[in-house]
């Protein structure tokens, strides 16, 4: 018994072992033919990128010169200085585009955009002190301004200052009823305090504005259960 035992086994063992044989041989071929497929497929993805990055590179270092050109004539211009603050941003360049920010305040105190353009740069440097200074200042000189309130809202609702977060998404939505950012983390808000039935309302209304945000329609559906 015990040798058929073993005889059964070592059967099962070869046999499974020569199905597989077979069917790694059938699905390696399948798969070098994808790959084939695929090599070509990921070399002509590798051209077009570096024609949309070479492309995205010009377009940037116009944009760049444009605005240096401008600054160059206009020094005391608070906007040119803001704008080429923004090119730098857009490059990564985070501390050239916070000094330009700078430069457009001083010349401009009561520049909202100005204000709020660098408290995005301090939030990506991590001076989140910084930010809430800059965010707050730009509601101050802009009331209406959404984008000021949902960052201070997401700061506070990274500190767990829920209740915070919460008044200052409520902000953003009642200047902006469009601004799908806020309605989303407005959801998330109301969802961490168990206020379901307000969070299902936001996630609603954000994919009113945007009906193929999954990351809104995942969330409702499982509040919704």
């Amino acid at each position: 018994m015990e040798i058929d035992k073993l005889r059964d086994a070592s059967t099962f063992t070869v046999g499974t072992k020569t199905r597989n044989v077979g069917f790694k041989a059938k699905r390696l071929k399948i798969f070098k033919t994808i790959l084939s497929a695929a090599c070509i497929l990921f070399i002509l993805l590798i051209i077009l990128a570096g024609a949309v990055t070479n492309k995205r590179n010009s377009i940037w270092k116009a944009e760049i010169t444009l605005w240096e050109d401008v600054v160059s004539k206009s020094p005391n211009k608070a906007r040119g200085h803001n704008n080429i603050g923004m090119a730098y941003y857009d490059r990564n360049l985070t501390n050239k585009a916070s000094e330009e920010f700078k430069k457009a305040i001083h010349l401009q105190p009561k520049y909202a955009d100005a204000h709020y353009n660098i408290g995005v740069a301090y939030l990506n440097q991590f001076r989140i002190d910084e930010a809430i200074e800059k965010f707050k200042k730009t509601t101050a000189l802009q009331p209406d301004y959404a984008d000021a309130y949902n960052n201070l809202g997401s700061i506070y609702y990274l500190r767990r200052k829920i209740d915070e977060a919460i008044a200052e998404y409520q902000k953003a939505v009642r200047f902006d009823p469009f601004h799908i950012e806020a309605h989303y983390n407005l959801g998330i808000a109301y969802k961490s305090k168990g206020l379901t039935k307000e969070a299902i309302t936001e996630f609603e209304e954000a994919l009113k504005i945007q009906p193929d945000n999954e990351k809104a329609r995942n969330i409702l559906s499982l509040l919704s259960e």
